[in-house]
């Protein structure tokens, strides 16, 4: 009798290990989900291992876990440690790439049992949103395929998956929402720089004594604006280098810089500025990362803007919307082969290297919509 027994428990055995062996030597899981929130608000939940107790499925199983922080606060080389109940195990985690549309994770599972694996979290930009997706893969140890003879894998960690993504979309979408512009009645839309009520200034170091302003007088610039997501908006410019305009000029000083030792109008008659990225740091606060060409030079150029606010029109007054934009940058003309008068190293003698310009504009949009108050 018991030998029989002995050899029903073998026999079931010796075919759960075949139904085992059958099993994939990988697994991937993948779950997905649309988020009102751009993807750099996304990105900095998941960049951040301090952040993903605002989503993260598996923080709030044992409230008693213990969670290590090491290496750099967030990005690359962000190391994460935990140890809990049966519910949490232990692990470690490690961010090996990190942008605004992907990152990529390295998981180690100690316990309940050991298991490598990959993580990615990629951030594919939609209409007023982000589509998220999460995926996990990783080889699978023979005695994951075991448990996959009672269980499915895919379901039980895909539910968990489904969990942190409408967590993650409502911490995402709450806080897109505190920074939404104070002007979120303004129409998205094609804008135009009002040219009335829009200056462009710069100013560079002059001997160690003052910093010597000047503008430009003749300038152009569109603007696709989305209030309710200001890093979706995008800007192109156009600068006239022959209309610069200094107080109280020399005699010819005016046209040395239109010369060949600076601007070289004649050779280079226009500036461009064309924006390939926005990113909100703050409430009304972009920083604006763009291709800027001057002097035959294309460099990249950041510029630090404030949205001042705007409306969508004023009946009677006001036949379209209009918006204000405040923004501060610098430049190295070295870089741009404008080298002339650039002190020594060591020596205020000269015109320094490091320009610093401001704009203040204002843009007309869309018409009002009638009946709009």
């Amino acid at each position: 009798m018991f030998k029989k027994i002995a050899i029903g428990i073998a026999a079931v055995i010796a075919l759960i290990l075949i139904v085992a062996a059958t099993k994939p030597d990988s697994m991937k899981i993948e779950r997905h989900a649309v988020i009102q929130a751009s993807p750099q608000t996304i990105h900095a939940l998941i960049d951040d291992f301090h952040k993903w107790s605002e989503w993260s499925p598996w923080e709030k199983l044992d409230p008693n876990m213990e969670r290590k922080y090491e290496g750099t606060p967030s990005g690359i080389g962000a190391i994460y440690s935990w140890q809990g109940n049966s519910d949490v195990g232990a692990g470690r985690m490690e961010i090996v790439e990190s942008s605004s549309s992907k990152t990529v994770i390295k998981l180690d599972f100690k316990a309940p049992m050991e298991a490598n694996n990959v993580t990615e979290f990629l951030l594919i930009p939609q209409d007023g949103g982000t589509e998220v997706r999460w995926l996990m893969s990783g080889p699978t140890p023979f005695m994951s395929k075991v448990m996959q003879v009672f269980m499915d894998i895919d379901a039980m960690v895909g539910k968990d998956f489904e969990k942190g993504l409408v967590d993650m979309k409502a911490a995402a979408e709450k806080s897109a929402a505190s920074l939404m512009p104070t002007a979120s009645n303004v129409p998205a839309g094609d804008y135009t720089l009002e040219k009335y009520h829009a200056q462009l200034t710069f100013s560079v170091d002059h001997l160690g004594f003052s910093n010597y302003t000047a503008q430009f007088k003749r300038f152009d610039a569109q603007l696709k604006f989305d209030p309710t997501n200001l890093a979706a908006s995008s800007v192109t410019a156009t600068v006239d280098p022959r209309s610069i305009d200094l107080v109280n000029p020399p005699a010819g000083f005016v046209d040395a810089l239109i010369g060949k030792d600076w601007l070289d109008s004649k050779q280079f008659p226009q500036m461009t500025f064309k924006s390939t990225r926005v990113e909100q740091v703050a409430v009304n606060k972009v920083r604006i990362v763009g291709d800027f060409t001057l002097h035959g030079v294309t460099k990249p150029v950041t510029l630090d803007a404030t949205f001042n606010g705007g409306y969508p029109g004023l009946p009677q007054f006001d036949p379209n919307a209009r918006v204000g934009f405040s923004a501060r940058g610098t430049l190295k003309r070295s870089d741009f082969g404008i080298t002339y008068g650039i002190p020594e190293a060591g020596s205020k003698m000269g015109v320094s290297d490091e320009v610093k310009f401001a704009i203040e504009a204002e843009f007309t949009g869309p018409p009002l919509k009638t009946g709009t108050n």
